[in-house]
This record gives structure tokens, C-alpha cells and sequence, in this order.
């Protein structure tokens, strides 16, 4: 019986010690070092690292096209103005069309992100950008749709001011009935 007890003792407590402890530090280990995309993620949805995150894809997915470099004010500028863009322009290179429906997706995206940060952001600069990047490429289409009408000329500017208009009044809709 002390034999066996002994034997069985120290064999079965280095056998619960070995298996146990290792499969337990194991576990332990992975709980308590998580992975770099588990890290990430818990910095990303932190209150501070959700805009620091933001800021970083922001810049880098913008950065490639000219036209995200300018100031708001000028863009606004060149939205309003009521003349064709110039050939030369970073919106016409390598097409007006594409270069406006990338920026009032990327506007309207990152509007939407901003809102949920936990910094104050303006909510009414942004919905006037969209409207204004939204009404010029409907204008700039209709100038192609209808290139010999009276008032084609002067469409993606006035288009450009409807576009804030009605994003700045809403898309009520919805009439009684």
C-alpha cells in the first residue's frame, strides 16, 4: 500500500501536473495574449482608437486621388462654378465621372464614420459636400445626355446647388394619402 500509494502518488501528481499544467498554461497563455488582429480590433473599438482609426484609412485610401488634398473651400469652389471642369483638372484625370462618383462615396462614407466618434465634427459641411459632389456629377451627365440643349451648359453648376438644397432639407417624401 505505500508502495503503491507512493508510487501511484507521485506518478499520478506529475501526470495530473503535467497534463493538467501544461494544457492549462495553454490555455492561459492564449487567453491572456491575444492574437495582433484581436489587439487591433480592441484598439479600433476603443473610444479614442475608433477616430485615430478612421483618420488613418481615411488618409490612406484618399491620399492616392489629387483632388482629396484640396481644402474644402476650394473644392466647394470648383463644384459651384458653373463652366465645364478643365481637361487639366485632378477631377478629369483619368474621367470626371468616376473621380465625382468616388468622391461623394468616399464623403458620404466617411460622413457616416465621423458621426459615430467620439470627437465633435460638423455635420452640416459635409451634407452640403456630398450634395454639392452628388449634384455635379448629375450635371456633368446631363451635359453629355443633352450636349446640344439651350440650358446643358449651365447644368452642373445649378445642379451643384440643388444637390445641398435638398440634402440639407431631407428626403422626407412620404405624402399622405
Amino acid at each position: 500500500e505505500g508502495e503503491s500509494g507512493s508510487a501511484s502518488g507521485p506518478a499520478g501528481g506529475s501526470s495530473d501536473a503535467d497534463g493538467g499544467g501544461d494544457s492549462d498554461d495553454g490555455a492561459g497563455a492564449s487567453d491572456a495574449d491575444p492574437s495582433a488582429l484581436e489587439w487591433a480590433m480592441a484598439v479600433c473599438l476603443s473610444r479614442y482608437g475608433f477616430v485615430a482609426c478612421t483618420a488613418l484609412v481615411s488618409a490612406a485610401s484618399t491620399f492616392p486621388f489629387g483632388f482629396f488634398r484640396k481644402g474644402a473651400h476650394e473644392i466647394l469652389n470648383e463644384l459651384f462654378d458653373t463652366q465645364q471642369l478643365d481637361a487639366d483638372s485632378l477631377w478629369t484625370q483619368p474621367s470626371v465621372f468616376s473621380n465625382l462618383a468616388v468622391f461623394t462615396a468616399y464623403k458620404f462614407a466617411f460622413a457616416v464614420m465621423t458621426l459615430g466618434c467620439a470627437i465633435p465634427a460638423g455635420v452640416f459641411t459635409p451634407v452640403f459636400t456630398v450634395g454639392a459632389a452628388a449634384g455635379r456629377l448629375l450635371g456633368e451627365l446631363l451635359l453629355v445626355v443633352l450636349p446640344g440643349e439651350d440650358g446643358a451648359a449651365e447644368a452642373p453648376g445649378g445642379l451643384t446647388a440643388g444637390g445641398p438644397a435638398g440634402g440639407a432639407g431631407g428626403g422626407g417624401g412620404g405624402g399622405g394619402g
